[in-house]
């Protein structure tokens, strides 16, 4: 029997699992200026301060308002594709942004096949 974190656990597992199967597909559907924001994270080792991201809308807070998000960061943090939180850097926290560890080589390998590799600043 599994215990509540247990479940938690498994669960996070599937909609991984979920997301890696699906990855072509949800890639395929992004516009390029969430692509873009993608690749910036991508090229940083899955993870930036959010600072990086400056250039990029997004439309989420803690709940959404009216209907799901539809900026460049929201759209990647709606397909769990982008999570944004805080980390200890260099002994500060800082508020960042990463790409689940076991998507993003799913999701670099998606973002070749479709030939959407903008070019890193």
């Amino acid at each position: 029997s599994l215990g509540a974190g247990g479940r938690k656990r498994e669960k996070a597992k599937m909609i991984s699992l979920e997301l890696q199967r699906n990855m072509l597909s949800v890639a395929g559907k992004l516009p390029e200026k969430s692509i873009s924001a993608l690749r910036v994270a991508l090229d940083n080792g899955g993870f930036v301060k959010r600072g990086a991201l400056k250039g990029f809308e997004d439309d989420t807070g803690l709940w959404w308002g009216e209907g799901p998000p539809a900026s460049e960061i929201g759209l990647l943090r709606l397909h769990g594709l982008l999570a944004i939180g805080k980390m200890p850097i260099k002994g500060r926290m800082h508020s960042v942004a990463l790409i689940p560890s076991d998507l993003r080589e799913p999701l670099k390998r998606a973002l070749e096949t479709l030939g959407k590799r903008p070019p890193s600043k």
